[in-house]
């Protein structure tokens, strides 16, 4: 049976022929045509209520030709001589199967068999694509609003098409002018729309929510049906459901033509330009709340193929800058966005990968919305994650104010129906070039949009003719600051280029503070350096002219801030003659006189040739290999003759940033070679003691050197390794008081951040005055004691690197006396940061009772003391359980503190538990709360760049003169962009080594080696490279880098396995 496939639709009228051949020389053989089994699925999950459109019910036809169409289930008797032409046909008498519910539906096995032979069969698979239409939409001549829905499996490939005819609302007098489509789903997904030709017309990929709107205009006024293509890709399903609304907007001239875009050609700035519409509904719907929006962009575009840089001018004045890049092929492209100070602001990575898949052009794009001081010179950085080049356009769209723009007499109204009253209106649009323009092209819209998102938009150009001041790839104003040390002779010279990028040459005048600098901070006053410079009057257009300044000091200039200033004067009498988008540029120069050295501490060198001490226990020189730096860059080599004298150098351990070895001071340091700057560095060599806590420490070298004038500085080398255990504990909560005979807990915490397992090291608790006992009373479940813990407990072992958190808890209980006492906890076996101790008020309640019995003899008084409970007095009542912030970012949280007693005013203060201190600020450090009230502290929480994606275990604690209060929660850390950027290249490296082992994979199949072993690994890796890819899809690169070390070993995995499977 030819063809196997068939697709019944509009185009054939749902009807398609099939040819029935017997293949074998065999007479009178009857085809049987199992039309009753062969049930059509809806493809998409479409749900019909319909009873003919469901699973089971739907059903298709065959006709035979040669039997004058009759709907017969058998064909023949046939031959190997003749054959057999029948109809697959669908909309069959009462069965209209377009008031299904729209999409694509199909038969997967259309079963045709001999009817004496049944195991004799053919098959075929039908597809049927529904259109949205009328005959779906109930409601659609009269509300113009069309819907679809569907659902996509788990990991689904394929995309959904839906198709609809644009012209079904025209009826000749009246027509469609737009469409637009929302689309909303439970997960990313995204959506594309094409004319019948197949070309994209229209697309929306927001990545920043789960829903989706395009417009399109100008439809054509033929009959044709165009598609809408829908993916999304998860680990889960996911529905959606999609509304298409067409509009009969239309914007018309004065002679009644039809206005589909507006060219404001080659204009001046300050130049207005004025335009008169029609703006008329076509439809024989009316449209209600029709408003009119504005958006302007200037535009710059780019060309490549490859990994690339861009730059581009960002004005302080822009609201918005996008960048996109499209291209066409099998590329993997992404790109970062820099601003002026290097600073990562914009990223896009694997947007495209949904266009990929629908076949349509790819795009990656990104939206920076705050700019700020941030404004000057961009620069866009294109990678290419693939070995495939394909060409590709850069666009940046730098959104500035429609206000300053587009002036219009239109506000809003609701258009009655195609030739009724109040279906059309005149509007009269106002365009000014401002002022604050820069040489270009500027684009734009002017949008007019009804309540259901319908509309139509007109796009606007104009190219702006201006001359441009920009300096040093700066416009308005900049600061440059000359760092020197003092003592000496020195003039400097800086160069900047003034460049007019505009069309207009330009005139310009400088002036500047007599020449001078003056004295801004320090003990300078009455000392000024000199500056001289160029004489420049005028720029041609798109060149440049180096303004040269020489900055002169001397040696008897003191340590401080001298700053002047030059001022570039562009303004002309005629406006368009002016520099823009800014008509002037100030120029602050600042010297800065210091006695500050550059020291750099290279290498950290043991006695193995590395950066780590082995053997701790004995101590071990170590040399510290380091280049010393005027502050303008020039070395201080050998000749200088510095020595060890000039060195002076100390340890700082990098978790426990209080902990210093040695605690005051410094080590004693010697030559490390002899001459001591051998041959490129300074070799400083110095003793680490024996015994020290363990892990990872920042060696800080400090210089002071003198000539004429004393120098210093400091350098930090953070790579050095103590190998030994280095145990730490912090108090998580203790009492700090207590009424006499009652207990409390003291819980601590034990990390080991040492590279060594720490094994039975003790913990004691000393009890202080006041407090009769000490019990022991837990540990954590994933430490474990050893012995019969008391006073003292023995851990089992503690893991390295701080990757475990032992809690060991005490029981203490009060004196009978009054007092405050101190208690310590110390560590008595194993290697300790530290000890700790805190203070516990012992008092002796005081309410009593008075019982009087008089008699007319006598008088009895008797005094009962009545026990009171230990008296509470804070609550936190509100904090997050779970703070989440990427690296190298800030991010501020709420915590609410209460004060629960009922006659007591606190000062309370909140701080965190099992933290550095470094990493957050707390606001107010303390403040006072009246009894019976709450405040809520803001907590700012500042995390490094390099620290570890991880979850932090800490604990808020909120305390006073009088209690205090204890709760956890969990500070996530998550990648940062540094991070995000190297997780996106190293599974992009990662998904090309799998593709080039399923290259080898087939190749070694085809010489018919056994790989079930080696496809079953190869399976998982591609599932898991899946997973990862659908994870970067959705943002989280949390979950995408926990899989990089399984997508690793199993990479690992299954290339050994290749490796064994096929070597004999």
């Amino acid at each position: 049976v030819k063809p196997v496939e068939l697709f019944l639709n509009w185009t054939n009228n749902y009807a398609s022929n099939i040819t029935i051949t017997i293949n074998e020389s065999f007479n009178n053989i009857t085809v049987e045509i199992l039309n009753g089994t062969s049930s059509v699925i809806p493809n998409y999950s479409q749900i019909n209520s319909l009873t003919y459109c469901q699973p089971g019910e739907y059903r298709l036809f065959i006709i035979d030709v040669n039997e004058s169409n009759s709907y017969d289930n058998f064909i023949g008797p046939l031959n190997a001589t003749n054959s057999s032409i029948a109809t697959v046909i669908d909309n069959v008498g009462q069965y209209s199967h377009l008031q299904c519910k729209p999409g694509r539906y199909w038969v997967e096995k259309f079963t045709i068999r001999n009817k004496t032979q049944t195991n004799e069969t053919a098959n075929i698979t039908v597809f049927i694509d529904i259109p949205i239409s009328a005959s779906n939409n109930a409601n659609f001549l009269s509300t113009g609003i069309e819907s679809f829905n569907g659902n996509f499996t788990p990991n689904a490939t394929t995309y959904h098409s839906y198709y609809f005819n644009i012209t079904e609302l025209s009826n000749g007098t009246t027509n469609v002018t737009g469409v637009a489509i929302n689309l909303s789903s439970s997960a990313d997904t995204d959506l594309f729309l094409l004319d019948d030709s197949g070309n994209l017309k229209a697309k929306s990929i927001n990545k920043s929510s789960n829903t989706e709107w395009l417009l399109h205009n100008f439809l054509p006024s033929s009959s044709a049906m165009w598609e809408i293509r829908v993916y999304g890709n998860s680990t889960s399903s996911i529905s959606y459901t999609g509304y298409i609304t067409f509009t009969g907007l239309n914007l018309l001239n004065s002679t009644n033509q039809r206005v589909s875009s507006i060219d404001l050609g080659v204009k001046n700035a300050s130049e207005t330009i004025q335009k008169n519409f029609i703006l008329r509904n076509e439809l024989n719907l009316s449209l209600s709340n029709v408003v009119e929006q504005k958006e302007v962009y200037y535009e710059k575009k780019f060309g490549g193929s490859g990994s690339n840089n861009f730059t581009f001018i960002v004005p302080s004045f822009a609201s918005k800058v996008r960048v996109s890049m499209n291209w066409t092929g099998g590329s993997n492209y992404s790109f970062e966005v820099y601003n002026q100070s290097g600073i990562l602001v914009g990223s896009s990575v694997n947007k495209h990968v949904y266009a990929n898949i629908t076949g349509v052009m790819e795009e990656e794009y990104d939206e920076i919305s705050s700019i700020g001081s941030s404004a000057g010179l961009w620069r866009v950085e294109v990678r290419n994650n693939s070995v495939i080049t394909d060409p590709y356009d850069v666009k940046v769209s730098i959104y500035v104010s429609p206000s300053s723009w587009i002036r219009s007499n239109y506000t809003s109204m609701t258009f009655n129906r195609s030739g009724e009253s109040n279906s059309s209106t005149g509007i009269q649009i106002n365009f000014t070039i401002p002022n604050n323009t820069m040489s270009g092209t500027y684009k734009g819209y002017i949008r007019y949009i009804d309540s259901n998102n319908a509309g139509i938009d007109i796009p606007f150009s104009v190219n702006v003719t201006t001359p441009m001041l920009v300096v040093n790839n700066t416009m308005n104003s900049m600061i440059t600051r000359v760092d020197e040390n003092y003592g000496a002779n020195i003039t400097r010279i800086l160069n900047f280029i003034l460049n007019n990028t505009g069309d207009y040459d330009l005139v310009i005048n400088i002036t500047n503070s007599s020449n001078v600098l003056s004295c801004v901070s320090g003990s300078c006053s009455g000392y000024h350096p000199t500056f001289i410079f160029n004489k420049i009057t005028s720029i041609t257009n798109h060149s440049s002219q180096t303004l040269n300044v020489n900055i002169t000091f001397n040696s008897s200039m003191p340590k401080g801030l001298y700053e002047g200033w030059i001022f570039i004067n562009a303004t002309n009498s005629s406006i368009s003659l002016s520099s823009h988008p800014y008509p002037t540029f100030n120029l602050t120069l600042r010297l800065n006189l210091t006695d500050l050295l550059d020291v750099r501490v290279f290498d950290i060198v043991s006695i193995d040739g590395n950066n780590i001490v082995e053997n701790s226990t004995a101590s071990e020189n170590v040399t510290a290999k380091v280049r010393v730096y005027y502050i303008n860059g020039t070395e201080i080599e050998a000749g200088n003759s510095l020595t060890t004298s000039n060195f002076s150098i100390w340890l700082i351990n990098r978790n426990v940033s209080s902990y210093r070895i040695p605690t005051s001071g410094s080590l004693s340091s010697y030559n490390g070679t002899n001459p001591l700057y051998y041959p490129d560095y300074y070799n400083v060599n110095f003793t680490v003691p024996a015994n020290k806590p363990g892990g990872f420490y920042d060696i800080h070298v400090n210089i002071s050197y003198t000539r004429n004038v004393r120098f210093s500085g400091e350098g930090v080398n953070t790579s050095f390794l103590l190998n030994n255990t280095g145990l730490y504990m912090a108090l998580v909560s203790y009492p700090s008081s207590l009424s006499n005979g009652t207990s409390g807990t003291v819980n601590v915490s034990i990390k080991n951040y040492g590279p060594v397992k720490a094994l039975t090291p003790k913990i004691k608790l000393n009890k202080g005055s006041y407090i009769s006992s000490v019990s022991y009373s837990s540990i954590s479940s994933n430490c474990g004691v050893t012995g019969t813990p008391g006073e003292e407990v023995t851990i089992s072992s503690i893991n390295p690197n701080g990757t475990q958190v032992c809690y060991v808890a005490w029981t203490i209980t009060a004196g009978s006396s009054e007092g405050t006492g101190t208690s310590t906890v110390n560590g008595t076996s194993g290697i300790w940061f530290n000890n700790l101790s805190f203070s516990t008020n012992v008092y002796v309640p005081s309410t009593t009772t008075t019982t009087t019995a008089a008699s007319t003899s006598t008088s009895t008084t008797t005094t009962t003391t009545i026990p009171v409970e230990e008296a509470v007095y804070l609550n936190i009542t509100d904090y997050p359980s779970l703070v989440e912030i990427e690296q190298g970012q800030n991010k501020s949280i709420s915590v609410t503190v209460k004060n629960i007693n009922d006659t007591i005013s606190q000062t309370v203060s909140l701080t965190i538990l099992n933290m550095s201190s470094n990493w957050y600020d707390v606001s107010p450090s303390s403040v006072l709360i009246s009894y019976g009230d709450n405040y809520t502290f803001n907590i700012t929480f500042k995390i490094p760049e390099n620290a570890s994606v991880m979850d932090y275990k800490g604990m808020f604690k909120a305390y006073s003169g009088y209690g205090s209060d204890f709760q956890r929660f969990t500070l996530r850390v998550i990648p940062g962009s540094k991070l995000q950027a190297e997780i996106v290249a190293n599974l992009s490296s990662l998904k090309n080594e799998a593709k080039n082992l399923g290259k080898a994979i087939n190749s070694s199949k085809a010489q018919g080696y056994n790989l079930t072993e080696v496809e079953s690994l190869f399976n998982q890796l591609n599932s898991k490279i899946n997973e990862a890819l659908n994870y970067l899809n959705q943002s989280d690169y949390m979950s995408a880098y926990l899989l990089l070390d399984d997508i690793e070993d199993l990479l690992n995995k299954t290339k050994n396995a290749l490796v064994e499977a096929t070597t004999p």
